[in-house]
């Protein structure tokens, strides 16, 4: 039997596990349609509107990154409808790929791997096309570690009241 390797991963995924968290994964594991499940599931939800300080519905996708992403663009926005995509990096790429093969009228700020989308470049846009439907933009790309000024571009898009504002916070 050959001896087991710690490795390490540098990559945005899959994510490694503690070791408590990958013994409780030999553990039978609650039905989903029993109420053990049903109340720790409300429970996670409240625990996250905590967190993220909100009232609103909170929804956990079991998916990749790239997953809910593709939630996000699928269910938001129909085809032929409107987004900008903030493009800094990998994940920036991934909003423009998705938002054209769902064949959505995208329009992208595109700044160099490593640096961050200028609002003002988000403003243009937006001041130029009041049907932009959605924003799409990271948090920070973790491709290249740009972080983005989600203050300033949430203040923008706040301001329109048909746009919504989609942040990829995975990193």
């Amino acid at each position: 039997m050959k001896p087991l390797v710690k490795r390490r991963m540098f990559t945005p995924g899959p994510t490694p596990l503690l070791p408590e968290a990958v013994l409780q994964a030999l553990v039978t594991p609650m039905h989903h349609r029993k109420e053990d499940f049903k109340a720790l599931f409300r429970e996670v939800q409240e625990g996250l509107r905590q967190i993220f300080k909100t009232r609103n519905d909170i929804i956990l996708l079991t998916s990749s990154g790239s997953g809910a992403m593709e939630a996000a663009v699928t269910n938001l926005l129909e085809p032929g409808q409107k987004a900008l995509v903030g493009v800094a990096g990998k994940f920036g790429e991934r909003w423009l790929e998705l938002t054209e093969k769902y064949s959505v009228q995208t329009k992208a700020v595109e700044v160099p791997y490593g640096e961050s989308v200028d609002p003002a470049q988000i403003e243009t846009v937006l001041d130029s096309d009041e049907n932009i439907a959605a924003v799409f933009v990271q948090a920070m790309e973790t491709s290249t570690g740009a972080r983005m000024d989600l203050e300033r571009i949430g203040a923008l898009v706040k301001d329109r009241e048909k746009t919504v504002l989609v942040v990829d916070a995975i990193t």
